[in-house]
């Protein structure tokens, strides 16, 4: 165990992503808060692609980061979210998908964001890529790219459509207290459920659009 206490967990499920992993856990070791300051827990949830293995490299490389679990079975996202939530020793947590990757400041702009306006919130505009290269924003959020330093459903309904869960930072303490957790019975939109009964409970959300 580390005597440096993570700002910041993230929660890393995966599931045969051998060609995407390596990228998405560089995305988050290269950080500009410095991985020293970041726990990522990678949940495995039995990959038979060779993608495991790379974990573990990883993991052996950066064992005071990295946590490597692996579900007894193929269980689902889900299930796999759920397990990383259990081990979060972060003051934030964070997902993220296998085959994602962050800008090099993301975490710093989110979490300065809530530490500036004391949110439980933060969220920036995902940049998913797939074997093209890099996904546009979406344009329900190109609507309205402007800060928002502290908003909540209440003022800002907008916020509901919302629905990916990796483009965003909680205050780990405040999704312990809520209880909210994965739906595992639902294998679609499993996230959406997630980010919006937090959204509805959240009091405080940031928006910064150059995340």
């Amino acid at each position: 165990s580390s005597n440096i206490k993570p700002i910041i967990s993230v929660i890393i499920p995966l599931y045969n992503k051998i060609k995407y992993i390596e990228e998405a856990l560089n995305s988050v070791i290269n950080q500009t808060i410095g991985y020293q300051k970041i726990q990522i827990i990678i949940v495995d949830d039995k990959s038979t692609d060779g993608s495991w293995k790379i974990v573990n490299q990883y993991a052996k490389k950066y064992p005071k980061n990295i946590l490597a679990l692996q579900n007894k079975k193929n269980s689902g996202v889900s299930f796999s979210r759920n397990e990383g939530l259990k081990h979060v020793a972060g003051k934030y947590l964070a997902f993220l998908d296998s085959d994602d990757t962050l800008a090099i400041d993301a975490y710093e702009k989110l979490i300065e964001a809530c530490e500036k306006n004391g949110t439980q919130v933060a969220r920036g505009a995902v940049q998913g890529f797939n074997k093209n290269g890099p996904l546009p924003i979406s344009t329900h959020w190109k609507s309205f790219m402007v800060n928002k330093e502290n908003v909540s459903v209440a003022t800002f309904p907008l916020l509901i459509g919302e629905s990916s869960s990796v483009n965003k930072i909680y205050l780990s303490s405040f999704v312990k207290k809520s209880g909210i957790m994965f739906d595992t019975q639902i294998n679609q939109g499993e996230d959406a459920l997630f980010v919006q009964s937090i959204i509805l409970k959240a009091s405080g959300i940031s928006y910064i659009p150059d995340v």
